[in-house]
């Protein structure tokens, strides 16, 4: 898994707290915008929208789809395969299961 966190310390900022992707990473497109909470982790083949947020220690499962301008809270995590729609928001501490889909803009928790 990718510690997030870690992984985007050098990253440019926009001055708004958003961190802005360089080239070169299979799991966000250059020049996305995201907020990556300390602890926050990212498994294999999993991919992060532009505008994404994902909270202190959530975990994005392998070969799960955080969307566009969609947020993973604090510790909430997103099942291996599972997809969170555009804009949609899992809470804080809540789980999406392995395969799930969120839709776009839903409140999941």
């Amino acid at each position: 898994m990718i510690d997030l966190y870690e992984a985007s310390q050098n990253w440019e900022t926009n001055g708004c707290g958003w961190k802005i992707a360089p080239i070169g990473l299979e799991w966000i497109s250059v020049g996305a915008r995201a907020k990556l909470g300390e602890g926050a982790k990212l498994g294999e083949g999993a991919k992060l929208g532009d505008w994404a947020t994902v909270g202190e220690g959530a975990t994005v499962g392998d070969w799960a789809t955080v969307g566009d301008w969609a947020t993973v809270g604090a510790r909430a995590k997103l099942g291996e395969g599972a997809k969170l729609g555009e804009g949609a928001k899992l809470g804080d501490w809540a789980t999406v299961g392995e395969g799930a889909t969120v839709g776009d803009w839903a409140t999941v928790g």
